[in-house]
């Protein structure tokens, strides 16, 4: 190559490098718009469906609920303000995927939110800003549909949190086993409001007092519902629990102390708070066999590799008096079938890690349902006051279960409507 070549090269080189640089500066704040203007579509969806839950209602109270909920998130630490103007009432149609604006009376909202990102790299080439954002319109549902949704077979009384990438879908396992796919109506209910952050995804119905809020890349592909605060929900007896049990059916031949860690008593009144009775604390590879039957302790802890076994083919009730933990391989349901597990928790939290499937319900009126990691429930919880599902959870809601005694309310009366999510 000669030298005039080589000074021709170099002389190019050296004029494209700050084109070179524009490119990459504009390239890297394009992809970090995009990555926000993701988790701002969620927020327009949440914002349309709040909007949609006060339709009949004035129009001034359509915008409030869609601009008070837009005011509850800052996405990448960035304010976002939706104006009165780019929320629409108007006419949806179905079958031409065309809105039509109708403030006296339309069927749907639609929620236009907007925010210049600004650039870090971008701005030395004179590109403060990069707008982005995202459009949502909610529907009520058409008059076919039902005005009231599934069971409440998730519950919660201070909220349902569904986090990480978990996936929540509803099957009936009295027509057939889970097949992979949402096969029936169901609603997750909460007294208070429904979180779906991160990447997780929601196919059944939604009921809730205060509203469904969707952040960061959650996804919500159910219909949203109103309900009612919950009446107070049904207890047990406990004091009968102690005394009338089958804990002497229970096996556990590797436990170092036998199956429990205590002893029973013989009436209720000579347990006091603390004093240990019928204490199950697994550890190692210790496996607990519970047999079909009625089952009483104190507090119930799985570590290790160690685990609980319900061979079936009965029911087998479980009665925990303080807390639950399980970080072990957990609950063994070895037909799969969630009509054969009952679990009953007194104390205020229950905790589930790990990658073995749980098939059964799981019913704590006074306490936080917190289930996470690799595996899949398949059944019912019920909680006073939260339930969380975190990970990588797969859940998938049994219609068939009837876990708690008719204590739940009907989702979808408040308003006298339902409505979803239609573009």
């Amino acid at each position: 190559m000669h030298s005039s070549q080589r000074g021709s090269i170099a002389l190019k080189t050296a004029v494209m490098m700050p084109v070179f640089g524009v490119v990459a500066a504009i390239g890297v704040d394009l992809a970090h718009a995009l990555s926000v203007s993701q988790d701002i579509r969620s927020i327009a969806d949440a914002a349309a469906l709040s909007g949609a839950s006060a339709l009949g209602t004035q129009p001034s109270e359509v915008r409030s609920r869609a601009i008070a909920l837009v005011g509850m998130h800052r996405p990448d630490g960035h304010s976002l303000t939706l104006h009165e103007s780019d929320v629409e009432i108007g006419d949806w149609n179905p079958d031409s995927a065309t809105f039509k604006p109708n403030e006296a009376g339309g069927n749907a909202v639609r929620v236009r939110l907007t925010l210049h990102m600004p650039t870090t790299f971008a701005r030395l080439f004179g590109l403060s800003t990069i707008p982005t954002g995202g459009t949502a319109i909610a529907s009520v549902a058409p008059a076919v549909q039902p005005q009231t949704g599934g069971p409440c077979s998730i519950y919660a009384g201070a909220g349902v949190k569904i986090e990480g990438q978990s996936r929540v879908d509803a099957y009936d396992s009295s027509l057939q086993s889970y097949q992979g796919q949402n096969v029936a109506t169901a609603s997750i209910c909460s007294a208070t409001d429904a979180l779906i952050q991160n990447q997780a995804e929601v196919w059944t119905d939604i009921s809730t007092f205060d509203g469904l809020f969707l952040q960061d890349l959650g996804r919500f592909f159910g219909q949203a519902r109103s309900l009612e605060k919950a009446p107070p929900l049904f207890d047990v007896d406990w004091a009968d629990v102690r005394k009338n049990n089958t804990n002497l059916q229970a096996r556990c031949p590797a436990c170092a102390q036998g199956p429990y860690k205590g002893t029973a008593p013989e009436e209720p009144d000579d347990v006091e708070e603390g004093s240990g009775h019928w204490v199950v604390d697994l550890s190692g590879s210790e496996v607990l066999t519970l047999p079909p039957g009625r089952y009483s302790f104190d507090k119930l802890v799985s570590a290790g590799t160690s685990r609980i076994v319900v061979p079936g083919p009965g029911l087998t009730e479980i009665y925990v008096e303080k807390n639950l933990s399980s970080t072990g391989e957990g609950f063994i349901n070895q037909l799969r079938d969630p009509k054969l597990l009952r679990v009953y928790v007194k104390g205020t939290q229950v905790y589930q890690s790990g990658d073995t499937d749980f098939h059964g319900s799981i019913y704590a009126p006074h306490g936080k349902i917190d289930l996470t990691g690799q595996a899949h429930f398949y059944g019912a919880a019920l909680a006073g006051l939260e339930v969380v599902f975190g990970g990588n959870m797969g859940v998938h809601i049994d219609v068939a279960l009837d876990p708690w005694l008719g204590s739940l309310p009907t989702p979808g009366q408040r308003s006298g409507m339902t409505f979803r999510l239609v573009q």
